[in-house]
């Protein structure tokens, strides 16, 4: 059976729900990139959030040497010294993995900024399939860095170890072919070419949608940007 630990919400909904209407409270959403990419692969969704108002910060980390434990106490760092009240956040792929290795660090700060919305496209909260076939391989633990063995799809892996972000609501977007088969024919099931929607679920996200578009491709459309928005916006999506 899968464990993972939970983290309770740092305020109760009302006060959230409050913190949020209020005009003096102040909100920053915060971009994390995914593995083997750089922050500039989140200037859409940036784009998108300017564009609705948000204060934004593209967060940045090198994602085939630093390791996702050092990764997430540097963005813990970044959120507690970012002076809002509240922040949201838009991942793509193991940046969903860099926001939950942060929640470790926050158990039971009071001065922490509340956690509303968190927006994970191809998360690989369950591990990733296509890591499972890479990371026993010498060659390619070393040239895709630490994190790679992190992200398998063994119920004991780092990734599936990872604190669960209760508290805060989350929509989740997903990727597909369309085909049945996939990108990667290797992996089992429709998938975005590195992981299927299976393994990118989380049993209390409040929205879950499964679209067609390849792995990197989605953080890339505008479409997905739009929709990102529109849920940090509404709590839901608008197609």
């Amino acid at each position: 059976m899968q464990t993972n630990t939970t983290i309770k919400g740092i305020l109760f909904i009302p006060v959230l729900f409050f913190l949020c209407l209020s005009s003096t409270a102040s909100h920053k959403v915060f971009l994390v990139h995914g593995h083997g990419a750089p922050k500039s692969i989140m200037n859409r969704c940036k784009k998108e959030t300017l564009a609705s108002g948000y204060p934004t910060f593209n967060f940045s980390y090198r994602s085939m040497v630093e390791p996702l434990d050092k990764v997430g106490k540097r963005l813990y760092d970044e959120v507690k010294s970012c002076n809002a009240d509240t922040v949201s956040f838009i991942t793509h792929s193991m940046g969903a993995l860099v926001v939950r290795t942060m929640y470790r660090f926050i158990d039971g700060e009071e001065d922490f900024p509340v956690i509303f919305r968190i927006v994970m496209v191809a998360p690989p909260n369950h591990g990733a399939e296509s890591a499972d076939r890479y990371a026993h391989k010498k060659f390619f633990r070393c040239l895709l860095g630490p994190n790679l063995e992190l992200m398998t799809t063994d119920s004991l892996s780092f990734a599936n170890q990872l604190p669960i972000p209760e508290g805060a609501e989350i929509g989740i977007i997903a990727g597909i072919k369309g085909d049945g088969k996939g990108f990667n024919r290797k992996l089992s099931g429709d998938n975005d070419g590195l992981l299927t929607p299976q393994n990118a679920k989380l049993n209390i996200a409040k929205e879950m949608i499964v679209v067609e578009g390849q792995h990197t491709a989605l953080i890339l459309s505008p479409e997905i940007a739009k929709l990102a928005v529109s849920f940090l916006e509404n709590g839901y999506y608008f197609p």
